[in-house]
């Protein structure tokens, strides 16, 4: 849902304060999806979305699918942004194309990222 939201930071800032003790949060995966939806505001990279959170608390990265059926937690997270990184560079898109149809589904790259902030607590 936030990617239908205009002013982003604000949205979040706002969110964790009325939140007691964890957020959750899910949007497309821009490297997937490249943004061809109309009507979202902006999508986020995983790195992106992680980084609009993480400021708040201890933030655990999940990807799946958009029904929330088949989902896996993102274990090794700076591989999983570097993964996405390759995949929306030119010089390498072709080589994480391929990998991503060899790869095990829970390494892949999904169309969608789910993610769960736990409050620090004051």
């Amino acid at each position: 849902m936030i990617e239908h939201i205009e002013k982003d930071l604000t949205f979040v800032k706002d969110l964790m304060r009325v939140a007691r003790r964890q957020v959750l949060v899910s949007t497309p995966n821009w490297t997937a999806s490249r943004c061809h939806w109309p009507y979202h505001v902006r999508e986020y990279t995983p790195a992106e979305l992680v980084g609009l959170f993480k400021r708040y608390g201890d933030v655990d990265l999940f990807k799946g699918e958009p029904s929330g059926e088949r989902s896996f937690q993102v274990r090794f997270v700076r591989i999983y942004f570097v993964f996405n990184a390759m995949r929306s560079f030119p010089l390498t898109s072709f080589f994480a194309r391929f990998l991503n149809v060899v790869l095990p589904q829970p390494f892949k790259i999904n169309s969608h990222l789910f993610i769960r902030i736990r409050k620090r607590t004051p």
